[in-house]
Parts: C-alpha cells; sequence; structure tokens
C-alpha cells in the first residue's frame, strides 16, 4: 500500500498546488512531529515522532517537485507504478 502524500499534507489529490501554501502546510503539520519536540518522552515516542517526521519531509519533498507530484498522483489513482 502506498502512503498518500497528499492526505499526510492535508492537500487535495491534484496535480497542480501552490508552493507557497505547501510550504507552510508543511512547516506547520512538521512543527508538531518534529522529534525536538519530544525530547522528553519515551523511546517508543521518539522514534514514532522520528518516523512520522521522516513520511512528511519525504511528502513535501514530493509534493513540492512537479514531475514527482504528478507521478505519486497517478500511482495514486491508478493503482500502477
Amino acid at each position: 500500500m502506498i502512503t498518500d502524500n497528499f492526505a499526510l499534507l492535508k492537500e487535495p489529490r491534484r496535480p497542480w498546488l501552490d508552493p507557497e501554501l505547501l510550504k507552510t502546510k508543511f512547516l506547520a503539520v512538521s512543527s508538531e512531529a518534529h522529534p525536538d519536540r519530544h525530547h522528553n518522552a519515551g523511546e517508543t515516542e521518539k522514534l514514532a515522532a522520528t518516523r512520522s517526521y521522516a513520511e512528511l519531509n519525504a511528502a513535501y519533498t514530493c509534493l513540492r517537485e512537479p514531475k514527482d507530484r504528478l507521478l505519486h498522483l497517478l500511482q495514486l489513482e491508478g493503482g500502477v507504478k
């Protein structure tokens, strides 16, 4: 199963996105998940925060590039790589 990068960043599934709005959403969402915000948490919570932050970062990296965003959208909608 493929991760829906649009859902992670609360963006509608569409080929064209406003890059500045996408960056703003990424910064807002990722600031809550950033591992540094969980330095007093237990190891399980720290690991989960690190994993969550990595997923958000990968989603942003994918969606900010038009070609990668289009390929991801086709994978989600068509179910093929």
